[in-house]
């Protein structure tokens, strides 16, 4: 009896092991004719004309600062001068801080130099909550 009853486990488990393996095969071809149907598009370039949003040591160095709960805060702001003055204030901040600014200083060079967005942070996405 106990054998009839082993050999009855070992052929439900071969036959649910098939089932996986069938939908992972399936998963996989599915996979790979989606790919081949929609390719890749690269996204949108960013406009190499703003230093501020799109390359550079202000981006970079706000972005390190985590001032914000993710990354898209900041690059959603606007500038409260021109793209110029602003350089000019960011790159004053460098040398009053010998290349490394603080977190807080940071801060206080974007509420100074950036317009504060209309929704927090935490509501960009649904802004009708607020």
């Amino acid at each position: 009896m106990a054998i009839a009853e082993a050999s009855r486990t070992l052929y439900k488990a071969q036959l649910v092991q098939s089932y996986v393996a069938d939908m992972l095969a399936d998963a996989v071809v599915g996979a790979v004719a989606a790919s081949a149907v929609a390719p890749l598009t690269k996204p949108a370039p960013c406009d190499s004309s703003s230093p501020i949003f799109c390359q550079g040591e202000l981006l970079r160095i706000v972005q390190l600062a985590a001032i914000y709960p993710d990354s898209k805060t900041f690059v959603d702001k606007k500038v409260r001068d021109s793209p110029e003055e602003t350089l000019q204030r960011f790159h004053e901040l460098l040398r009053r801080t010998a290349g490394e600014p603080g977190r807080d200083d940071v801060l206080a060079f974007v509420d100074q130099s950036f317009e504060v967005s209309q929704f927090p942070a935490s509501t960009d996405l649904c802004p009708e909550e607020v």
